[in-house]
């Protein structure tokens, strides 16, 4: 079998794409780490999985549009980086990768870097891919087991969940989400990311903040955010609400209810 590792992706994906094969979206994903050929047992490779350091699924922005392999370009591919948490994703690939090594499963070889998501695969227009492209905001929400069964079709031989960073909810306001971290510099990340899941122009202005210590220095630094696009180009949001607490969930993370007046 042809397996790889991959983290499952999801964002905001647009309606339509320019001309190539598309990935499907339940197969769009962040390769990890990619076993040529295997004839074990799946249970035995999963049990080699090390143990994660985040249990909150990690997000991240898509801010530009790749060719793979740069000589013969049959890929393409979105380029993208973590908000935060960036050096406990790698250190987990690297120990993974140290075992599969280990057990002769796969070659210690250089490999490419993670950040970077195929969308389509054979003939295509470099240039309408580039014209069309936007940046775009994400999150992985599994690391999965995937079989590669040929003509970028897939099968899903083993997965593990991580816990939302934020998920939508009824609210008798205009909008309203559950926002998850373990500390206000997550908390802030996952909200942004939030509102662009929703409004996915906020993606382009996205700018690493100074340390806050308080939610409310949070919700002013989101909402100089919103101003800033509102004023540029228009966003149909009034502000985040100065609304809430965070809530001790358990030992792991805070939740907050954002609330966003529109």
């Amino acid at each position: 079998m042809r397996l790889f590792f991959g983290f499952s992706v999801e964002a905001p994906w647009p309606d339509s794409f320019p001309s190539g094969k598309i990935i499907f979206p339940e197969f769009r994903h962040l390769t990890v780490a990619f076993i040529p050929e295997y004839s074990g047992k799946v249970e035995e490779l999963v049990s080699l999985v090390p143990s994660f350091p985040f249990s909150l699924g990690k997000v991240g922005l898509f801010h530009r549009c790749v060719f793979l392999p740069k000589r013969e370009m049959r890929v393409v591919a979105w380029e993208g980086r973590w908000l935060d948490g960036g050096e406990e994703v790698t250190d987990w690939q690297n120990r993974l990768i140290a075992k599969l090594v280990e057990k002769k499963i796969i070659e210690n070889l250089q490999r490419e870097t993670l950040f970077h998501m195929t969308i389509s695969r054979g003939k295509f227009s470099p240039i309408e891919w580039e014209k069309s492209f936007f940046p775009l905001p994400m999150m992985i929400t599994h690391i999965q087991l995937y079989e590669s069964l040929g003509n970028s079709h897939y099968r899903i031989l083993w997965k593990h969940p991580f816990i939302r960073p934020f998920e939508g909810r009824e609210h008798t306001a205009d909008m309203a989400y559950i926002i998850r971290g373990r500390d206000l510099k997550e908390i802030f990340h996952h909200a942004f990311i939030a509102l662009a899941f929703s409004f996915p122009m906020l993606s382009s202005y996205y700018k690493p903040m100074p340390s806050r210590s308080s939610l409310e220095e949070i919700i002013i630094d989101l909402n100089t955010i919103v101003a800033d696009v509102d004023r540029e180009i228009g966003i149909g949001i009034k502000a985040v609400s100065f609304h809430g607490q965070l809530q001790k969930k358990n030992d792991r993370f805070f939740e907050w209810e954002m609330v966003i007046d529109v």
